[in-house]
């Protein structure tokens, strides 16, 4: 994979691709919540007002998932809205750093409401075929296919990151070895 890494000729061009980026999170993070708030509503409507108890505790699981998702949008959301680029540069590259690391302690709440999805769907797929298909097959082939799709997120994830953060996760890196020196 070719490391793609953008070359920034000062620190006021670092910080304003720093502020172009952070300002295009805020409106993501913004989506996600109205989008998954809405996700509640849709979902409380099809699974808790069913009278199938695997469907409620499908319902109940995609509702504490999304309830996550919106948790982690808000953290981040409002970390970025907390940005205050008059401070100290220091200061404002060390918060920076942490923000554009690859891996955060924080996905283990978008973990968490993954695995929450993927126990509602495991409810709602051994409840409606359990008459054509025994539930250890239905588990399998549940959890081959979250695998699948975790890794495939994953490995776009670690892309993503390499392409548009690590250039200014580096330089941050490089320009605060700098001001250390």
């Amino acid at each position: 994979m070719k490391n793609i890494r953008k070359n920034y000729n000062n620190i006021d061009e670092l910080i304003i691709d720093m502020q172009s980026k952070e300002n295009k999170f805020k409106k993501i993070f913004k989506v996600i919540q109205v989008v998954f708030f809405l996700f509640i509503f849709i979902y409380a409507a099809i699974f808790l007002t069913s009278r199938n108890g695997a469907y409620i505790m499908a319902g109940g699981c995609y509702i504490i998932a999304f309830i996550l998702f919106i948790i982690y949008a808000h953290k981040y959301l409002k970390k970025y809205e907390a940005i205050n680029y008059s401070e100290p540069i220091k200061k404002v590259l060390e918060e920076a750093e942490l923000r554009y690391r690859k891996y955060n302690f924080d996905i283990l709440i978008v973990l968490a409401g993954v695995l929450f999805i993927n126990a509602a769907t495991l409810l709602v797929l051994i409840s409606k075929f359990s008459d054509r298909y025994t539930s250890l097959n239905i588990v399998i082939v549940v959890e081959i296919v979250f695998f699948i799709i975790i890794v495939i997120a994953w490995f776009l994830g670690v892309l993503t990151w390499e392409k548009d953060n690590k250039p200014i996760w580096l330089s941050i890196k490089k320009v605060l070895k700098e001001l250390e020196e």
